[in-house]
């Protein structure tokens, strides 16, 4: 499993939580500002939590547990377009 280091913007600010050491909660590490300084900061938090490796499996159970797939999606759309049809 891959844990991303994004930039809080589009698809990628809706699927990605930035993990919380205190609740355990989050799925990779978010940085909102365009800059280097804040991606190296994201960086090093990703990599503080990496070395504690109780840290780094609740990420990836927090990760693995989501559901991005097509079909999910699919029924999604399905829901939404039908609320705009019996408008």
């Amino acid at each position: 499993c891959t844990i991303p280091i994004v930039r809080a913007t589009g698809g990628l600010d809706d699927v990605i939580k930035d993990y919380n050491p205190k609740t355990g909660k989050g799925n990779g590490f978010k940085f909102n500002e365009y800059s280097s300084k804040e991606l190296i900061h994201s960086i090093k938090k990703a990599l503080k939590v990496h070395f504690n490796r109780s840290e780094w499996e609740k990420i990836i159970r927090n990760g693995l547990t989501n559901d991005y797939s097509w079909e999910k999606s699919a029924i999604e759309y399905d829901k939404l377009y039908k609320q705009i049809l019996l408008k």
